[in-house]
């Protein structure tokens, strides 16, 4: 678990980033577990869990469109 977590960690502190779900798929599977609409919770919570460990969004972290992929990611901006 904590080779996946360091592994998530680089990759969204990488200039790439990485997919908005997988950060939320990830929370998912590691903190709401047996959680009712998890997903939509995972989802919803998300925003505020990054701007608690990174900052504000705009300024430490930002969402944007993958151009190969059209979905959403998201990236450190340390």
């Amino acid at each position: 678990m904590a080779d996946i977590r360091l592994a998530s960690t680089k990759k969204l502190e990488s200039d790439e980033g990485m997919p908005w779900y997988g950060v939320q798929h990830f929370l998912m599977d590691s903190v709401l577990l047996n959680v009712e609409d998890r997903q939509q919770l995972a989802y919803n919570m998300l925003p505020k869990i990054i701007t608690a460990i990174y900052g504000p969004q705009g300024q430490s972290w930002e969402t944007f469109k993958n151009p190969n992929t059209g979905k959403l990611w998201i990236r450190s901006n340390r």
